[in-house]
This record gives C-alpha cells, sequence and structure tokens, in this order.
C-alpha cells in the first residue's frame, strides 16, 4: 500500500504541476484564454489543488483551509453567475474566511453536499449539450465523485479515529486515488478546449 501511495503521489504531483507546461505552450502559440462560469469554477478548483499541493511540500499548513476551499470553490460561479469575476473570487475569499473562523464541520460538510448537487446539475445540463459541453459534463462528474471521496474521511475524522485502524480505509483509499488521478488525467486531456480558443 505504502508503494501504492507513493506512486500516486508522484503522479498527481507531475499531473498537477503540468499545467505549467499547458500555458505556456498556449501563450507561445497566442492562444486567447476562454473562460465562461463553468471553466472559471474549474480553473479556481484546480488551483486550491495547485496551492494545497505546494503546501504539502513546502509548508506543514493544516488541511482545514483545503477542506473549506475545495466545499465552496464552486459556490461563487454557480450562485452569482452574472458577477464579474473578482466580485466572484471576494465572495469565495470571504465565505472560506467566514467558514474558517466558525470553523463549524457540520457547516462545512454542508458546503460539501450543496457542491456535489450543484456539480450534478451542470454536469446534467453540459451533459445534452454539444460535445465541447459534453466533456465538459464529465470533468464536472468526475469532480462531483472526487468531492465524494474527500467528504468521506472528513466526515469519519470528525466521528472518532477508530475508522482509522479500518482494513476497508485501505480500499477506500486505492478508489480516492483512482478518481483523482483520472479526474486529472481528463481535465488534462480537455485542457485546450476548456480553456483556450
Amino acid at each position: 500500500m505504502e508503494k501504492l501511495i507513493i506512486l500516486n503521489n508522484y503522479t498527481n504531483d507531475i499531473l498537477l504541476n503540468l499545467v505549467f507546461g499547458w500555458v505556456f505552450y498556449a501563450i507561445y502559440k497566442k492562444r486567447r484564454i476562454k473562460l465562461g462560469k463553468t471553466e472559471t469554477a474549474i480553473a479556481a478548483f484546480y488551483l486550491v489543488l495547485l496551492v494545497d499541493n505546494w503546501f504539502n511540500h513546502f509548508t506543514s499548513i493544516e488541511d482545514l483551509w483545503y477542506y473549506i476551499a475545495t466545499a465552496i470553490v464552486f459556490i461563487p460561479f454557480s450562485v452569482f453567475p452574472t458577477a464579474k469575476l473578482h466580485l466572484q473570487l471576494a465572495i469565495f475569499i470571504a465565505f472560506a474566511s467566514l467558514l474558517y473562523l466558525f470553523g463549524s464541520e457540520q457547516l462545512i460538510q454542508f458546503c460539501y453536499f450543496v457542491t456535489i448537487v450543484i456539480l450534478l446539475v451542470y454536469a446534467k445540463k453540459h451533459l445534452l449539450q454539444s460535445a465541447r459541453n459534453r466533456n465538459l459534463g464529465i470533468v464536472l462528474i468526475l469532480i462531483a465523485v472526487y468531492y465524494f471521496f474527500i467528504v468521506q474521511p472528513y466526515t469519519l475524522s470528525k466521528i472518532g479515529n477508530n475508522w482509522a485502524q479500518s482494513k476497508y480505509l485501505i480500499y477506500f483509499s486505492i478508489c480516492d486515488y483512482t478518481v483523482f488521478t483520472t479526474m486529472l488525467i481528463v481535465i488534462h486531456a480537455n485542457f485546450r478546449r476548456l480553456f483556450f480558443n
């Protein structure tokens, strides 16, 4: 299991940081950035994953910020779809700060479930449209499944420590790693179509 975790961590490090190669390539080719509300939310989600990856390597910051950021990153973009990007980011930062100050586990879990519902509603909407939007729908479904795997250990860790010794956690971790890596691969496979003309 330990070798699997190490291999998964290296794979995800490479996939998460490979985004810089895509961005530099797009700048070199002088492609225009295309960000609709869904694409912007996916980019913000990816940025949260990337920052968390850097934090894990260079600092010992607690995971609470990661759970808060992932729980609400899609909410401002879906609740305020017509607002300008800087206003959506300000709402995200304000909401994240409030969640951090309150530290309410139930509120964070509620935000996860709201976000999963939002992702599935948007995924269904995109799957019924053109081929490009179907790709976006697949990405959203994978993110929703990943969110399901985020919320489980978060919830179980608040219940007690007995779950940490469970042999079933190994199987759960394998599913989590598989979904996360698949999600990153699908985002990279659709990167140019999602974010650039």
